[in-house]
Formats: structure tokens, sequence, C-alpha cells
């Protein structure tokens, strides 16, 4: 099974979003914005490649002031 990878840039008024697969690299990028619908859309977009997700992992993050 192929883990889904979500990237995500934090920004103050909108988040980028980059999704992935194993051995496809980035398959899709996108903007939502910093609101509950585009955490809706983020959500929705995510689980069309992976609907029962069972597990979420943070694997990094990074803080550059």
């Amino acid at each position: 099974m192929d883990l889904l990878a979500v990237g995500i840039d934090w920004a103050e008024a909108f988040r980028d979003v980059a999704r992935g697969l194993p051995g496809q690299g980035v398959i899709e990028g996108f903007r939502i914005d910093h609101t509950p619908a585009g955490i809706a859309k983020l959500v929705a977009r995510c689980t069309e490649l992976e609907p029962y997700p069972a597990e979420v992992r943070v694997l990094g993050a990074l803080a550059v002031e």
C-alpha cells in the first residue's frame, strides 16, 4: 500500500499544499485559504487518494523567522 504524502507551506493568509505518492513524486499542488472552508477542501482532496486513513504522522516541521 502506498502512503499518501501531504506537504503544507503554512503562510498567514493561505496554505500551499503538495500531494504525492511514492514512486510518483508530487502529483498535485494547490492553494487553500486559511479558513474552515479551506481546511475542508484540503481534507476532501486528500481523501480522494486515501479514503480510509488509519494513521496521520507528522514527520517534520521547520519554522523559519
